[in-house]
């Protein structure tokens, strides 16, 4: 997984590519002052059993929403990677 950066009026905004289809991957930050925020989305049934409870994760359409804010961007973007690596699913 490799993150893109956006264009955008965000302090940061990227997308994550190279993920298992119907994944996506999106950290924010809206000032410098805020912490990075990862927004990871998996469609339903792709989570591990353990996954599916995960606290903080909403269910919107039909695919499982899981959030967490980081201080520092490497430490959001491992979060990310880490948490995708743990889907079953399709490969890349």
């Amino acid at each position: 997984m490799r993150f893109i950066a956006v264009d955008s009026t965000f302090d940061h905004d990227s997308r994550a590519v190279d993920v298992p289809e119907g994944v996506r991957v999106r950290i924010t930050r809206l000032t410098p002052h805020l912490d990075y925020d990862v927004a990871v989305t998996v469609p339903e049934g792709m989570l591990p059993a353990l996954r599916e409870t995960t606290p903080g994760a909403l269910i919107v359409g039909g695919a499982m929403v899981h959030h967490r804010s980081f201080r520092e961007l490497d430490e959001a973007e491992r979060w990310a990677r880490d948490f995708t690596d743990g889907l079953r699913g399709v490969a890349v």
